[in-house]
Formats: C-alpha cells, structure tokens, sequence
C-alpha cells in the first residue's frame, strides 16, 4: 500500500466515478492524503457528487501517471466526516482546497473518505500489478 500512497501522492489528479439513477458517472477530482482512518478527499456540499456520494456510497478513483503507462485505482466505500482535524489536514495538504474554502469552518467544505477498499497499481510497460486492500 505504501508504494500506491507515494504514486497518489505524486500524481494526485484523476477522476472519481459515482453513479446517478444507476448510470456510472465520472469527472476530474483530487486525492488529498491518506491517513491510519482512509483515503481522503473533498468537494463543496453544493456539488452533484456530494449528494451522489450521500445517496450511493460506493466510489472507484482512478489517477494515471505521468508517463501514461502506470495508473492506480482505488474502489470502495464512501464516508462524510465534519472532523476539524481531517478538513485542516485537507486544507494543508491541498492548495485548491485551501484557495475555495479558505478555512475548515465554510458551510460548503466537505470532507470525505474510503475507511476500507481496494487499492491496485498497474505498469503496463513491466506487466507489473499490486493488489492490497486498505
């Protein structure tokens, strides 16, 4: 797990994958950080993805590297938390973050994680493939 926390950490733009009336939707997101309680991320409580998340918890994040030939995939499921340490920790770790909410106390700063899941990094130039779960 620890070498796909530094390939998210290097790579930290992807997109995220929610469903609306059982149809797959995907857009551009952030990984934030990973901590010992998940994998974490945000968007504002005004986004179609807040209540898509609230509504059907279940989640894949996909980020691909640099050199287009090693990608991460993470799938599990979604919790909210409102935790001042996690929302500060996320306005630390992010600079779009901390540019659109300014502090952890905005009304729309939403914070949210995968607590447990599948976490898999693939290298298709070595055929190389790591599966852990978190």
């Amino acid at each position: 797990m620890e070498e796909i926390v530094k390939f998210l950490e290097n790579n930290k733009y992807g997109s995220l994958a929610t469903s609306v009336d059982d149809q797959p939707y995907v857009r551009p997101f952030e990984y934030g950080f990973k901590s010992e309680d998940g994998i974490f991320f945000y968007t504002s409580k005004d986004k179609g993805v807040y209540s898509q998340l609230k509504s059907n918890p279940k989640a894949s994040f996909c980020v691909t590297g640099k050199d287009d030939s090693t990608y991460v995939e993470l799938t599990g499921n979604i919790k909210f938390t409102n935790d001042e340490k996690y929302k500060n920790m996320m306005l630390e770790k992010s600079n779009n973050a901390r540019k659109i909410y300014g502090s952890s106390d905005n009304e729309n700063f939403e914070v949210f994680y995968m607590s447990h899941g599948r976490a898999s990094m693939h290298e298709s130039s070595s055929g190389y493939v790591s599966d852990d779960q978190f």
